[in-house]
């Protein structure tokens, strides 16, 4: 952690391959998840996020054995944004409404959706 801290990825993720080797020598399936989890970070952080996915999808696997679900579940909810507004949950029949452009996904620094509301009609 303390290169990832430094901002010297490529050094981390040596060190971690390092100990990935190690860990699986040794059985160690705790440690194992912990590198998996912080590898996929490192992937995140120099945009590589398919490969970071990756990564925590073989961590899941680990996290079900071990009962540690709920750290894979963090650094999962670290790539992606669910939007749960209480104005969805009241309002689910109007889902669309609500949730317009929300469905655009991408990894790009810098791509967006654009959503042009040419008229609405509300009748009561």
């Amino acid at each position: 952690e303390v290169y990832t801290q430094q901002g010297k990825y490529n050094e981390a993720l040596q060190y971690i391959s390092i100990s990935i080797q190690l860990f699986v020598e040794f059985d160690d399936t705790a440690s194992l998840l912990a590198c998996r989890i912080l590898q996929s970070q490192i992937y995140r952080k120099i945009g590589m996020s398919d490969k970071s996915l990756q990564l925590l999808h073989i961590a899941a696997d680990s996290a079900q054995i071990l009962g540690m679900r709920p750290l894979v579940k963090q650094a999962y909810e670290e790539i992606y944004k669910v939007y749960e507004d209480i104005n969805i949950r009241k309002w689910g029949v109007f889902e669309n409404y609500f949730k317009a452009g929300n469905y655009f996904q991408s990894r790009d620094e810098g791509s967006f959706a654009k959503v042009k509301y040419y008229e609405l009609e509300v009748k009561h």
